[in-house]
């Protein structure tokens, strides 16, 4: 929905100016062979809660890619993206639209 995006970027940039520091992101990925899918597990590190759209950009290895925008309300959640063949590289905010740290973890 892209009024809920649009409504969530506003709140980010509210959260942004009047909250101390800023988003500090952990996420994990683990692609499911067998059901052609990710899970990723993304998780909040710092203090305060920031709730905001994040997009990511997901690499395969024909060198196509497919992007998608998460929202992020909650501390820990968890996400499941269906794929037409295994992820070589996931990129956080591809287009650098958000000021935050992360770094994305493969599992398998």
């Amino acid at each position: 929905d892209p009024g809920r995006i649009f409504r969530m970027s506003l709140k980010f940039f509210h959260q942004w100016l009047y909250t101390a520091g800023q988003p500090k992101l952990e996420a994990k990925c683990n692609y499911d062979t067998k059901n052609k899918m990710v899970l990723l597990k993304i998780k909040q590190l710092q203090n305060d809660l920031f709730e905001f759209p994040l997009d990511i950009q997901i690499m395969f290895k024909s060198g196509k890619s497919q992007s998608q925008t998460l929202a992020i309300t909650k501390k820990n959640q968890q996400f499941v993206i269906r794929l037409k063949e295994k992820p070589v590289k996931m990129i956080l905010d591809p287009k650098t639209s958000l000021l935050f740290e992360g770094a994305v973890f493969k599992t398998n």
